[in-house]
């Protein structure tokens, strides 16, 4: 089976688990993660905005919201959940990824003995 189709049976599984509570603690650790990433990326976005745009460090979080551009508040919150869920699923694969180190190892050393 190939890793791709491992991974699609890994979220079948883990989609169709048939006890509740079980699947509610593999699928949502990464998704509270993702959650609180992205809301401590647009507080520090937000404070770095207010003082560098409205040279006031001391803003609250909506007034800096409301009266600062919204490009730093975005950006901040996108790239965070993007680079929290890549992060997450190179640290679930990597077990998959040595195996597949392993495999083209033994591919090629058998692909060796062909031509000898």
């Amino acid at each position: 089976m190939s890793p791709s189709d491992q991974a699609v049976m890994m979220n079948k599984l883990t989609s169709f688990w048939p006890y509740e509570y079980e699947r509610r603690a593999l699928n949502w650790p990464m998704h509270i993660g993702l959650i609180t990433n992205c809301i401590t990326s647009s507080m520090i976005a937000t404070k770095i905005n207010s003082d560098m745009v409205m040279f006031n460090p001391k803003m609250s979080f909506l007034e800096s919201v409301k009266k600062c551009p919204k490009s730093p508040l975005i950006f901040g919150i996108y790239s965070s959940g993007l680079t929290y869920y890549v992060t997450q699923q190179v640290c679930c694969c990597f077990s998959n990824l040595k195996n597949i180190g392993n495999y083209f190892n033994v591919l090629s050393s058998s692909c060796d003995n062909l031509f000898l």
